[in-house]
């Protein structure tokens, strides 16, 4: 799984390959699901889409080359974790930090 994240807007787009095809792309806004706004959906519904390894592909390097995103790789927190409740990483951090002070 892989991250570009921008740390002025707080907006986090996180990329997991399916197959040779596919990609996963859920995007979240300060640790909260949110829609992407390049969403290849009629509906806006839901925070996870698939879109096509070309598709993805052409957004990642747009967003890093003109959209002052950084990259991250990062473990995979968003499926397979329990308790993760589709919570963003850095959100997850975040309830960890404060609940532990």
């Amino acid at each position: 799984m892989f991250k570009i994240w921008n740390k002025k807007t707080c907006y986090e787009i996180y990329f997991r390959p399916l197959t040779e095809n596919k990609c996963e792309v859920s995007t979240y806004l300060n640790g909260e699901p949110f829609v992407s706004p390049r969403s290849q959906r009629k509906d806006n519904k839901g925070n996870t889409e698939v879109w096509p390894i070309e598709d993805a592909r052409e957004c990642w390097d747009a967003w890093v080359t003109h959209g002052g995103y950084e990259v991250s790789e990062v473990e995979d927190y968003l499926k397979g974790r329990s308790g993760s409740n589709g919570e963003s990483m850095n959100y997850r951090k975040y309830k960890k930090r404060m609940y532990n002070e």
